[in-house]
């Protein structure tokens, strides 16, 4: 447990330094944004967590900077139990990205507990590289 609390901690880390290493490129709109989606989806919308949750795009900004700020592109996940931005947005690499994060949150979140590691393992298998 103490393993696994280590390694959530160092991902989250690992997330607030990618944010900032982004941030000189990034719209100086985003903030505004991002803040906005938090408060009209405020829980993970994978795992229904409201804790630690971060503004996912569905297609990468440094894929698809002109969707930045588009609504449809933005999806709030969260680095709680489930580190469902690592695991559904990035299918458990930050180098890689979900391009079906909207559909496997809904699946995700009807999902039995028991069910829910077998589609992490679909996810990561699906996963594109940045």
């Amino acid at each position: 447990m103490l393993l696994q609390k280590f390694f959530s901690t160092a991902r989250k880390l690992q997330s607030r330094v990618r944010e900032i290493k982004k941030s000189h490129a990034r719209s100086s709109l985003w903030p505004m944004v991002r803040d906005m989606h938090l408060k009209e989806n405020p829980v993970c919308e994978a795992c229904g967590s409201d804790k630690t949750l971060q503004v996912h795009h569905v297609l990468p900004f440094h894929l698809e900077p002109k969707l930045e700020l588009e609504p449809d592109n933005l999806v709030t996940l969260c680095m709680d139990e489930f580190d469902c931005h690592l695991s559904i947005g990035h299918g458990g690499s930050f180098q890689h990205y979900n391009p079906s994060v909207v559909e496997d949150c809904k699946k995700f979140k009807l999902a039995k507990i028991d069910e829910r590691n077998g589609m992490l393992a679909e996810i990561k298998q699906n996963r594109l590289k940045d």
